[in-house]
């Protein structure tokens, strides 16, 4: 679970920052969250790609498509985000160490990028 505060990038593409409760123990470029807010009012939770993380926050770009997500944009900072964590298998980063390689994304596709990006970089 993690608190969130967040901004609206477009009328339906929206940026939410979570500090988590727990440190990140694994997490790669293109995994995957199910999220959902912890009130109790929806039953199925929402995929999310990772846009960016360290070891106490995560970032997510999401693009609002329902009464889920929607719900989702309007949270205040310090409410609380229900999160299971660790989908997907991410990207092996090993094979493009040291190569110059193309990202290419597009819509909510490029929010996953970024921390592809990031660690390719560094």
């Amino acid at each position: 679970m993690g608190t969130a505060h967040g901004y609206g990038i477009s009328v339906r593409v929206t940026c939410i920052f979570l500090t988590l409760r727990n440190t990140i123990r694994r997490c790669r470029a293109d995994d995957r969250y199910d999220a959902f807010p912890f009130d109790g009012s929806r039953f199925l939770r929402r995929p999310i790609s990772v846009c960016d993380w360290d070891g106490t926050t995560l970032t997510l770009i999401y693009k609002v498509v329902g009464q889920g997500t929607a719900q989702m944009a309007q949270m205040a900072p310090g409410e609380t985000l229900d999160l299971l964590t660790g989908l997907g298998n991410g990207y092996d980063l090993a094979p493009a160490r040291g190569k110059r390689i193309a990202l290419v994304g597009g819509g909510v596709g490029i929010p996953p990028l970024y921390g592809l990006a990031k660690r390719l970089g560094g």
